[in-house]
């Protein structure tokens, strides 16, 4: 066991900031059915929306989901290492 273990906690925090900023960008179309030409575009164009809204919803709130984890994650480390830390300058010995 001569390995060191690190975790790199801002990676865990900039993956929770892409995941985050990839929820946003999940918005309903602000195009309307009518300005794509035909009928046939503007009917299909329609029946998505329809379709996706649910699975769309379902993957923004899946990713807020993840990047909340992940922020956790990143406290959860840093907290149990200033934890560990205090104690071995208070001269306790965890191992």
């Amino acid at each position: 066991m001569t390995g060191a273990v690190a975790v790199e906690t801002e990676r865990l925090r900039e993956a929770a900031g892409t995941l985050s900023r990839a929820a946003e960008r999940r918005h309903p179309s602000r195009v309307a059915g009518p300005e794509l030409g035909s009928r046939v575009s503007a009917a299909a164009f329609e029946r998505f929306e329809r379709y996706w809204s649910t699975p769309r919803s379902l993957l923004t709130s899946s990713a807020e989901a993840l990047s909340n984890g992940l922020l956790s994650l990143a406290d959860g480390y840093e907290r149990r290492d200033a934890e560990d830390a205090g104690m071995f300058e208070g001269g306790v010995r965890a191992i």
